[in-house]
C-alpha cells in the first residue's frame, strides 16, 4: 500500500480493546446510569474516547447490530434490551478511520507546532499535496485523533476488514447514510444480520432531557470518503504490485519521490472529490 493509504490503515498497530475486568469498572442497573457517568468523563484519551463512542453507537457494531460484551458485563437493562431484540454479543471494537499509529500526536500542541512550522514532514505532506491537508485541521479542531468524528464500531473481522481495506462505505445522498462495500461477500457472509446502508446516528437514550447539553459527534464524511478511495485505489486492477513496491522504496529510502506523489495523484485523482467545508 502507498504512504497516503497508511494515513487511514494500521494493520500492524492496532490498539486492543480492553476487558472490563478491572475492579474499579463500575457495574449498573440502569442504562440512564451508565450512560450519565460516560458523558461526565473529560479527556481526549483513548478508553474515553472509546466509552463514548459506544454509548453513542447504543453499545452495539454499526454495521452488524451485535451487542457488546464488555458493555453487557456492566449493566443489567442492556442485558434486558439484547434479549428483548433477540440478537447476539460479541466483543465490539472501536475503530479509528485515520489510523492512530500515522495520526498519532494531532491535538497536541507540540504537534500543531510541527505542522505549522513543518509542513512537508510524513503523511502531511501527502495530504497536503492531494489538498486534503484541511482533513488536519479537522482533527486538530475537534480534539485529535481519538475524536468521535474518527471513530467508529465494529466487531473484530469487520474491524480487520476495515483495517485492511477490503471494507469501505460510500456516501449516499441522505445524510449520515451510507452504503457498505466490501471487496469480498464473504467478510459479510459470516453473519446472521448485516445492515447494508446503515444509517448513522446518536442512541436514541442520549436524546432524552437529561443530556440535551450533551454533544456527540457523528463520523466525519470526508473521512470516510478518504478511506473509500484509498480502498477503491488500492484494488484497482494492477495498484496492489504498485503500492507495494512503493511501500518498499519508502520503508528504504523514507523519502517519497516526486515522481511518485504525481503517479498516486493521477490514479487519485477520479476518485478525490473530498469537500473542504
Amino acid at each position: 500500500m502507498c504512504i497516503l493509504i497508511f494515513c487511514t490503515v494500521s494493520s500492524s498497530n492496532k490498539v486492543p480493546t480492553p476487558r472490563s475486568t478491572h475492579p474499579s469498572r463500575q457495574s449498573f442497573t440502569r442504562l440512564e446510569d451508565m450512560l450519565a457517568q460516560t458523558m461526565e468523563a473529560s479527556g481526549n484519551d483513548y478508553q474515553t474516547a472509546r466509552e463514548k463512542a459506544l454509548a453513542r453507537d447504543g453499545y452495539q457494531c454499526m454495521i452488524t447490530g451485535v451487542w457488546d460484551t464488555n458493555s453487557l458485563e456492566r449493566n443489567i437493562e442492556l442485558n434486558e434490551l439484547l434479549v428483548k431484540s433477540r440478537g447476539y454479543e460479541a466483543t465490539v471494537q472501536t475503530c479509528h478511520i485515520l489510523s492512530q499509529s500515522i495520526m498519532q500526536g494531532i491535538g497536541d500542541p507540540s504537534f500543531i507546532y510541527i505542522f505549522q512550522r513543518r509542513p512537508s514532514s510524513g503523511v502531511i505532506a501527502i495530504l497536503t499535496q492531494f489538498h486534503l491537508g484541511h482533513l488536519v485541521d479537522v482533527l486538530v479542531e475537534k480534539g485529535g485523533v481519538h475524536s468521535l468524528c474518527n471513530l467508529l464500531s465494529l466487531v473484530q473481522p469487520l474491524h480487520e476488514a476495515f483495517d485492511r481495506l477490503g471494507l469501505w462505505f460510500d456516501e449516499t445522498d441522505e445524510d449520515d447514510m451510507y452504503e457498505v462495500r466490501v471487496v469480498r461477500d464473504s467478510i459479510l457472509g459470516t453473519f446472521s444480520h448485516v445492515n447494508r446502508q446503515p444509517h448513522f446516528e446518536v442512541n436514541e437514550m442520549l436524546k432524552k432531557l437529561k443530556f440535551r447539553h450533551v454533544h456527540l459527534a457523528l463520523l466525519d464524511s470526508r473521512f470516510l470518503a478518504l478511506h473509500a478511495v484509498c480502498a477503491r485505489v488500492a484494488h484497482m486492477s494492477g495498484a496492489a504490485e504498485y503500492f507495494n513496491d512503493l511501500e518498499r522504496d519508502a520503508e528504504d529510502t523514507m523519502v517519497v519521490t516526486e515522481d511518485s506523489v504525481e503517479l498516486l495523484n493521477n490514479l487519485l485523482s477520479p476518485f478525490a472529490v473530498i469537500p473542504a467545508y
